[in-house]
């Protein structure tokens, strides 16, 4: 089934892909504190919810990628989907904290198919500037979720519960599901019958993860994508707890961040044209810096407002975009053969840092404006390190 692959097809299907895995994540980021309220359990609990998610989100991509290498995009994309509705239903119908939980980690598990089978599809059908074109898309596809999935899930929580949130992501798994499996065509035409081998995945990702230039140009996208997500754990807490703005306007809030993801990702590849991936990565990196401190310097003054979070935040999104893409971009090009699994292992390192951010976030309770701000200078700070080494074994 999928007939015939076309650019604008295999772009839209995978941006309508894309909304499933960012809604897993963000349409329920406004009810963290009622779900905080309902289970009575503390914030650090309720932002473990996203901890584990993102723990099983990370694991499962590396059996996704040399699974579809061996039986194809196609069937894996479903099987992923299938997955992830079970864990959507379990944590909709639950009333326990642990049951919860496990339901996030099943979720976790399922979607975790995104990445790697988006950047896989990518890479079969396109080339180059195609490509980074493509993901700029992808970006865009985030950018449009990202803004639709905290209001849509702040409305359910407030007309109905925060239970309905989670069934509202198992219908629109459904729907996507069925839209999937008779439009998608299969893109890999090269099986690999040994690629699920135990001896041929490790010979595999151990080739990746000892390519320094592999790890430094998806270092950076994890470092950045790790604070983006960052301000998702901390601030319905900083919003909703300590200034009372109530879940539906603390949504609205996300449309200034947004619109800037969104006019940064569709002015990349413009910006790529004329002063090159590396200078646009660069500045990307010294905008989070800027844009951090800038926030650190206000807290310090006692300037603690909804702009002087905000717009430093913004910023730092805009820096993120020239950085994310584009180093994913350019780690999907140096293995060719083993598409699949590098789009696993990109995931992995992606995700790693995501997860790594979320869990000190939990470890250390952080849930004031300054430790948001360091936070952030630290991944500004190591970003540009790994940019360094990008450079160093560039080839």
């Amino acid at each position: 089934m999928g007939g015939r692959i076309t650019f604008p097809k295999i772009i839209t299907l995978l941006c309508v892909f894309v909304t499933v895995v960012r809604f897993a994540t963000d349409i329920f980021v406004p009810a963290l504190p009622s779900i905080q309220s309902s289970l009575g359990i503390s914030a650090a609990q309720a932002q473990l919810t996203l901890t584990v998610f993102f723990a099983s989100f990370t694991v499962s991509q590396l059996f996704y990628g040399p699974l579809s290498d061996k039986i194809g995009r196609r069937k894996v994309i479903l099987f992923g989907l299938l997955i992830y509705q079970v864990g959507a239903l379990l944590s909709g119908l639950t009333h326990s904290f642990d049951a919860l939980l496990l339901g996030r980690f099943v979720c976790g598990i399922g979607v975790g198919c995104g990445p790697v089978l988006i950047r896989s599809i990518a890479k079969d059908v396109l080339q180059d500037e195609s490509l980074v074109k493509a993901f700029a898309y992808t970006s865009f596809a985030v950018a449009c979720s990202l803004l639709v999935a905290p209001i849509i899930g702040a409305y359910i929580q407030t007309w109905f519960d925060w239970h309905d949130v989670f069934l509202f992501t198992f219908f629109q798994a459904s729907a996507v599901l069925i839209l999937l499996y008779f439009l998608l065509p299969e893109t890999n035409l090269h099986h690999d019958s040994d690629a699920t081998r135990i001896k041929v995945m490790y010979r595999n990702y151990k080739l990746l993860f000892k390519d320094p230039l592999f790890v430094s140009s998806m270092m950076p996208t994890a470092l950045a994508l790790g604070g983006f997500t960052a301000y998702f754990q901390v601030s319905p807490f900083i919003f909703e707890t300590q200034m009372h703005y109530t879940a539906v306007q603390y949504s609205w809030l996300v449309l200034f961040i947004i619109a800037a993801f969104a006019i940064t990702g569709v002015s990349l590849p413009y910006l790529n044209k004329r002063f090159g991936v590396s200078r646009v990565m660069s500045y990307g990196a010294g905008i989070m810096m800027i844009a951090s401190i800038s926030m650190l310097l206000l807290n310090i003054n006692h300037i603690v407002n909804v702009y002087a979070i905000l717009l430093p935040v913004t910023f730092f999104v805009v820096g993120i975009r020239f950085v994310g893409p584009n180093g994913t971009a350019k780690a999907m090009t140096l293995f060719p053969k083993i598409v699949g699994v590098a789009a696993a292992a990109s995931g992995v390192i992606t995700m790693a840092g995501i997860f790594a951010v979320s869990l000190v976030i939990v470890s250390f309770n952080l849930h004031s404006v300054w430790a948001f701000s360091t936070v952030y200078i630290v991944l500004s700070l190591l970003t540009i390190f790994f940019l360094y080494l990008q450079h160093r074994y560039a080839r």
